[in-house]
């Protein structure tokens, strides 16, 4: 037999606190821990060309191909360091992406990796070369999925 749903309380924002920091700001997924889990690679896109970022009125209103879903104001998104100042139009494809749960996370960096490294105008080439040169000589192992978890919830980060 099945039980009937629970119901959830109704909670407002004050019983949340306030926001986290990063909510209207950006940081790092890079952790120092991080080079015990992952790659050298993943490492340093973790790090040096992917980021969190809480969704701001203009990232709402910038077009998004292919989502189905409307953006919330402070929804996480991933992005690629690099062009975020840039125009959307002149940021690449898949230079940012918002993963509707924390685990949709590595999977974001990855789809990033794959479909904007190549595309993005905005990189330095010293770390151009740096990624090249990881993606020759560094396993490209991502670690556990759930260590990308893990490592997104001590940054604040959650399924809301």
């Amino acid at each position: 037999s099945t039980k009937p749903p629970q119901e959830e309380e109704e909670s407002s924002a004050a019983d949340l606190g306030p926001p986290p920091e990063w909510y209207n700001g950006h940081v790092s997924l890079g952790l120092e821990e991080d080079k015990y889990w992952l790659s050298e690679l993943q490492c340093y896109l973790r790090s040096s060309f992917a980021e969190a970022f809480g969704a701001t009125e203009s990232d709402i209103a910038a077009p998004m191909h292919g989502r189905n879903k409307p953006i919330a104001l402070g929804q996480v998104g991933i992005r690629c360091v690099w062009c975020r100042d840039e125009p959307y139009e002149e940021r690449g494809q898949q230079a940012v992406s918002y993963p509707s749960l924390v685990t949709g996370i590595y999977n974001s960096v990855q789809q990033m990796y794959r479909l904007h490294f190549d595309c993005c105008t905005a990189m330095p080439p010293e770390v151009r070369r740096r990624i090249e040169t990881l993606r020759k000589s560094s396993s490209s192992r991502g670690g556990r999925k759930q260590y990308w978890v893990d490592s997104a919830k001590r940054l604040g980060l959650a399924d809301t």
